[in-house]
C-alpha cells in the first residue's frame, strides 16, 4: 500500500483473491488460490476450478464439456472417496457432487469437505432428483450450499454455478468486511459511552452522537438519550440484558438493536459494555462502545431474502412456501376449526410460448402472470413460484373451499386479458388443482402433492380449469403409476397380442377385411382389453411403442394371409 507521502508499506500476510463475477460471467483473468475459504496462499491458477464428483461417467463428461465451454477448469472424481482426496489435493473453487455414489455418498463427501482446512467456505452443489425432498434437506444439513436437480439442464448449469460462486464471494466478502471493521473499530474509537450508575448520568462521545447524525450539543447526559431511542421491538430485550449484567448473571453486556437516528431512520448497532463493581459485587459504573452494523444487517437480510425467494419474480420460493404451509399444518393441529387450502397452478402451453418467443419474453410473461395473480389475492395469502411455470398459493384461515374456487375463476379472468410482449399479443390460461386442509394433512409435501394431482387431472381433461382434490385422485395416480411400470415390462416381454374381427360386406356376404384389436396378456390379471391400460399408455407416451408393434404385427399377419390365400389380396386391415 502506498500513502500520499510516498511511504510504501508491504503486508507480510498473504491475502486470498476470490473469483470475480460480473454481469453473470466469470473473469478468467482473475487469480484465485482455489477456494472460497482457503487462506493458505498456495500457488495460483488463472481459471476458476470446479471438481465434478459422480460415479456416472456420462454425467461427468457432460458436465466437463458444459463448464469448460464457459471457461472453467474442470476436474473429475468417480466416487466419494476419490472426491475427498481430489478436493484435498486440488482445493477447487466449487464442488459439484452427486448424492448417490459408492465408497462415500454425497452427504459424507460434503461433511468431509467441511472438515478440511479451507473447506468450510467452498460452495458445494449437490446433484439430486427433482422430487427428492429428503435428499435436498439432508444435503443442506451436511453443509451443502445449493443443489441441482436431475435431469440437469446442461445449457444453464454454468449460470447456476456462477450464481453460487457470486453468492459465496458475497458471504466471504461480508466475513472479511466484519473482520476488517472489528480491527478498525479498536483504533478508530467507535462511539463510546460511560454510565455513572450512582448519579445516573451517561457520557456519550462525539463519535457516538455523530453515528446517529447528532452534533455534540444535541445529546444530553441522561440514559434515556440512548434507551429512549431504542426501537420499541428491541427495548425490552436491551433492558433485560442490561439488568442481567448489572445483577452479575452475565460476564459482559452485548446486544444488537435498532436506535433512532436524527433523520428519523433506525440504525442497527451492536452495543458492548462492562460493569465496574465494588467489593460487594455491586455495579456502580458501566462503560462500553457502540458500533453501527446497519450494512451488515442489510446484507444478512438480503442473503436471507435471496435464499427464500425466486430471483425472477421476487415471489417466495419452494422452501419458504413449504415453511409457511408447515406452520399452517401445525396451527391446524392445535386449533381444529382452523382451515386453509393450497392451489397448485401450471400455465397451459407455456413451453410453446417459451420456444416460440424465446426465454426472455417467456420470463417477462411469468413476471406479468405473477403480478396479475397477486391482484386478486388477500394480503394474508402467499403466492410462490416453485420453478418454471408452476405457481402455488396458500390460502390461510378460510371458512369454505368456495373462497379458493372464486379466486381460481378470477385468476382465469385476469389471464384472459391479452399481454403485450414486445408487440406479441399473448393470452394464456392455467390448469389449477386445489387441496383443502379438511383432508387432515400431517406433512406439507403431501398436501402439495395432492394439489398437483388435482391439477394434473385438469391437464388431462382439457386444461384452463380447476379441480378440487379428492382421495380417488390419489388412488387413480397410484394405479396409473403401477400400470405404467407394468406396461414398460409388458413391452419388453412382448405381452401384447392382436385379435382380428372380420368385416363382412353386406352386398356379397363375404369377408372384405379385418379390424385388429389389441389385447394385453397380463401375467396376473389375465387378458386385458384396451380400456384397462390405453389411457395410461397415452399419458406416458408408451402408446408410440405399442402402436409401432401393432402396425408391424398387423402387416405381417395380412402378408401371411395373402401368401396363403389368393383372395386375401383384396382384404384390408384397420
Amino acid at each position: 500500500m502506498q500513502s500520499g507521502s510516498g511511504l510504501r508499506i508491504k503486508s507480510s500476510s498473504t491475502r486470498r483473491a476470490t473469483p470475480e463475477v460480473a454481469d453473470g460471467e466469470l473473469n478468467d483473468t482473475v487469480i484465485t488460490d482455489g477456494g472460497a475459504g482457503n487462506r493458505s496462499g498456495r500457488a495460483c491458477t488463472a481459471k476458476t476450478s470446479i471438481l465434478v464428483a459422480d460415479d456416472d461417467p456420462v454425467i461427468r463428461v457432460t458436465a466437463r464439456k458444459a463448464l469448460e465451454a464457459e471457461g472453467f477448469s474442470v476436474h473429475e472424481a468417480a466416487d466419494g472417496a476419490e472426491a475427498v482426496a481430489a478436493f484435498e489435493a486440488l482445493r477447487p473453487d466449487l464442488l459439484l457432487c452427486d448424492v448417490i455414489m459408492p465408497a462415500k455418498d454425497g452427504f459424507a463427501v460434503c461433511r468431509a469437505v467441511r472438515g478440511l482446512e479451507g473447506g468450510q467456505h467452498v460452495p458445494v452443489m449437490m446433484l439430486t432428483g427433482l422430487d427428492d425432498i429428503e435428499s435436498i434437506q439432508r444435503s443442506y444439513a451436511a453443509g451443502a450450499t445449493d443443489f441441482v436437480t436431475k435431469p440437469v439442464n446442461w445449457a444453464l448449469l454454468h449460470r447456476r454455478v456462477q450464481y453460487v460462486l457470486r453468492a459465496s464471494r458475497a458471504l466471504w466478502d461480508l466475513s472479511e468486511s466484519e473482520e476488517r471493521y472489528a480491527l478498525a473499530a479498536r483504533g478508530a474509537n467507535d462511539g463510546l459511552w460511560d454510565w455513572d450508575l450512582e448519579t445516573d448520568e451517561v457520557y456519550f462521545s462525539p463519535r457516538w452522537k455523530a453515528m446517529l447524525g447528532y452534533t455534540d450539543d444535541e445529546v444530553g447526559y441522561r440514559p434515556d438519550e440512548w434507551l429512549g431511542r431504542v426501537h420499541t421491538s428491541d427495548v425490552e430485550r436491551v433492558s433485560s440484558d442490561l439488568a442481567n449484567h448489572f445483577d452479575g448473571l452475565t460476564p459482559h453486556f452485548e446486544n444488537e438493536h435498532r436506535v433512532l437516528a436524527q433523520d428519523g431512520s433506525y440504525r442497527w448497532v451492536v452495543c458492548r459494555g462492562l460493569a465496574v463493581r465494588d467489593s460487594r459485587g455491586r455495579a456502580y459504573r458501566m462503560a462500553g462502545s457502540q458500533t453501527d452494523i446497519s450494512k451488515r444487517k442489510q446484507a444478512e437480510a438480503q442473503l436471507v431474502h435471496d435464499a427464500l425467494h425466486d430471483a425472477l419474480t421476487g415471489l417466495p420460493n419452494r422452501t419458504l412456501f413449504l415453511e409457511r404451509l408447515e406452520h399452517c399444518i401445525e396451527l391446524a393441529s392445535r386449533h381444529p376449526d382452523y382451515r386453509f387450502a393450497v392451489l397448485f397452478m401450471d400455465l397451459d402451453r407455456f413451453k410453446v410460448i417459451n420456444d416460440t418467443l424465446g426465454h426472455i419474453l417467456g420470463d417477462r410473461l411469468l413476471v406479468e402472470v405473477s403480478k396479475r395473480i397477486n391482484k386478486v389475492l388477500r394480503t394474508s395469502d402467499t403466492l410462490a413460484r416453485l420453478g418454471g411455470d408452476e405457481f402455488t398459493i396458500l390460502f390461510e384461515d378460510i371458512w369454505e373451499i368456495t373462497t379458493v374456487t372464486r379466486v381460481a375463476k378470477r385468476i382465469q379472468e385476469e389471464l384472459s386479458v391479452p399481454m403485450d410482449l414486445d408487440g406479441h399479443e399473448v393470452i394464456t390460461t392455467a390448469s389449477m388443482g386445489i387441496a383443502s386442509s379438511i383432508t387432515g394433512y400431517l406433512r406439507p409435501e403431501d398436501m402439495l402433492r395432492d394439489a398437483d394431482a388435482a391439477m394434473y387431472r385438469v391437464k388431462t381433461s382439457g386444461r384452463a380449469n380447476y379441480e378440487v382434490f379428492d382421495p380417488e385422485m390419489h388412488a387413480h395416480a397410484i394405479t396409473a403409476l403401477r400400470i405404467e411400470g407394468e406396461l414398460r415390462e409388458a413391452i419388453a416381454r412382448d405381452e401384447f397380442k392382436l385379435d382380428y374381427q372380420p368385416i363382412v360386406s353386406l352386398k356379397t356376404g363375404e369377408v372384405s377385411g379385418f379390424e385388429a384389436l389389441l389385447r394385453w396378456r397380463h401375467p396376473k390379471r389375465g387378458l386385458l382389453e384396451p380400456d384397462k391400460f390405453l389411457e395410461v399408455a397415452q399419458e406416458t407416451g408408451l402408446i408410440v411403442s405399442i402402436g409401432r408393434s401393432v402396425l408391424r404385427r398387423a402387416c405381417e399377419q395380412m402378408h401371411a394371409w395373402q401368401m396363403r390365400w389368393p383372395k386375401a389380396a383384396e382384404w384390408f386391415v384397420s
